[in-house]
């Protein structure tokens, strides 16, 4: 019972974080314009994964960890 509480606890938790942190930032736009260099996408593969990874000059990220 306590386990359950426990895991019931920890994913209320994670959407409060979530929910608070899309209301004080918001999500970034990826722009397709050529001549703006502030956002970057590279494509890594790695083993059979296939991987984005965004650089952007003023930006935030959140990561659920």
């Amino acid at each position: 019972m306590y386990k359950v509480i426990k895991k019931k606890l920890k994913i209320i938790y994670k959407k409060n974080i979530e929910f608070s942190f899309f209301l004080l930032y918001r999500r970034p736009k990826i722009k397709k314009n050529e001549k703006d260099f502030s956002e970057k996408v590279f494509d890594i593969k790695i083993e059979k994964n296939l991987y984005h990874l965004f650089e952007l000059t003023k930006g935030r990220i959140f990561t659920d960890g």
